[in-house]
């Protein structure tokens, strides 16, 4: 459930509030199964969990916003309050690697009984998150709406009381957008930071349950769009850097750090009056830094192409895009990797009016 209302103060300021909550319950073998091959035959021993999980959320949200002008200079300025209360907890009744099969010839497995609900204070993995954010943003214009500058301050809170964490930070914001030839070439950039919390270990590790405190993030992008006929180009190379956890004997441990830094090709627009392209290419190098190993689950390159026909039939549009997900690792070791994949994707749209719809 959601409700969000706004005012007019004024022709120049204008105010809003929001508030929203929701629960989910989800019961049953929602982690899958997992396997360990042990043996060069095959042999394998697998795991299954089923579990009872809920979580419910709460949010609450205010603010201003005010558009004015100081001399040459054109301001936007929002001020917001941001408030969201998170808790989650689940059960499970595990068989941990507690039976013995074969990845050739795989045999079906008793599933453990259902573990049921006992409440969030009693549950195995238990969380509960408290949020606030305070946050003040200018976006200013200059020279004829030439140079854009928006410059920004957010004091975070974030608040573990089971994991006995309360952490507070005032991260900066900063971006920019120069044109200096009209609105054909645009160079931007941006830096921000942000706290993230702390994550809980879940049921597959010995330490299930625990939960680390809150993480800083820092992330900056420089690049140009360009706008050539009908198609618009963007170009760019970022960097992000966060701390992570690390495996060691079966527990999720602090002490991991990553850092990804990434090249980013994109187009969009019409090749033809009834023909549209939307493609790219993405050249990621994501690292642990405290290993020197690739971080697992980041495909070094994605790339995609897709177009969208306006057939002769009015409103019926057909297309399809083919997307490229290049070689991963499976791991944190990069002892075990997933080949590259393809996947061709169709697609059709017809548009009719129903009424007044």
């Amino acid at each position: 459930m959601l409700a969000r209302a706004e005012v007019d103060i004024n022709s120049q300021w204008m105010g809003y509030v929001a508030a929203g909550a929701s629960d989910a319950e989800g019961k049953g073998l929602l982690f899958g199964t997992r396997a360990l091959v042990i043996g060069e035959d095959g042999t394998t021993a697998g795991a299954i969990y089923n579990v009872h999980t809920k979580s419910k959320r709460q949010t609450a949200e205010s603010g201003v916003i005010g558009k004015f002008a100081t001399g040459e200079v054109k301001h936007r300025l929002q001020v917001s309050l941001n408030v969201l209360k998170h808790e989650e907890g689940t059960n499970n009744t595990p068989c941990t690697y507690c039976y013995t099969t074969n990845m050739y010839d795989p045999v079906t497995p008793v599933f453990p009984a259902a573990p049921g609900w006992t409440g969030y204070d009693t549950a195995r993995v238990h969380q509960k998150n408290d949020f606030q954010s305070l946050a003040v943003a200018d976006a200013m214009s200059f020279a004829q709406d030439t140079v854009l500058l928006t410059v920004g301050m957010r004091h975070q809170t974030v608040k573990q009381p089971l994991a006995g964490y309360d952490a507070s930070r005032v991260s900066p914001t900063i971006a920019g957008v120069v044109r200096p030839w009209g609105d054909a070439v645009s160079f931007f950039g941006n830096y921000t930071e942000g706290l993230q919390p702390g994550q809980t270990v879940g049921s597959t590790y010995t330490n299930a349950g625990q939960t680390f405190k809150p993480m800083q993030t820092k992330q900056a992008e420089v690049g140009v769009k360009v706008q050539t006929a009908a198609l618009t180009h963007t170009f760019s190379t970022y960097q992000i850097e966060k701390p992570s956890l690390i495996e060691q004997n079966n527990y999720l441990l602090e002490g991991g750090k990553q850092r990804l830094r990434g090249l980013e090709w994109s187009v969009y627009g019409q090749i033809t009056p009834t023909l549209s392209l939307l493609g790219g290419v993405t050249h990621i190098k994501s690292r642990q830094v405290n290993t020197g190993k690739d971080t697992y689950g980041v495909p070094e390159w994605r790339a995609q192409v897709g177009l969208d026909w306006a057939t002769p039939i009015d409103n019926l549009s057909v297309g399809g895009r083919v997307l490229y997900t290049g070689k991963q690792w499976a791991d944190s070791g990069n002892r075990l990797s997933v080949p590259s994949w393809n996947r061709l994707d169709l697609t059709a749209k017809y548009a009719m009016k129903v009424g007044a719809t």
